[in-house]
């Protein structure tokens, strides 16, 4: 579904870990409001979308919206992983 490939994207650009970006999702309500999702699929849900999309189309997909946002002179989220 188109909820699931930008799930993986999501994954993709911010370089998180399955149970992170499920927790990302779950705790923001913009993201699932953006993502027009019934409930919040879990890290496992997430990883077998994962497989069925090929890693190439995800990542070209990211670098051509990344380009569009540049080009745009529009700024791009960053979300660093803190370390505890």
């Amino acid at each position: 579904s188109r909820s699931m490939v930008l799930i993986c994207l999501l994954k993709v650009y911010f370089g998180m870990p399955y149970r992170d970006i499920e927790s990302l999702i779950r705790s923001n309500k913009t993201f699932q409001e953006m993502l027009q999702l019934k409930q919040v699929p879990d890290h496992n849900t997430i990883q077998r979308a994962m497989a069925r999309i090929p890693m190439e189309y995800l990542k070209d997909l990211n670098q051509r919206l990344t380009f569009s946002f540049k080009k745009r002179k529009m700024t791009l989220p960053s979300m660093q992983q803190v370390s505890v």
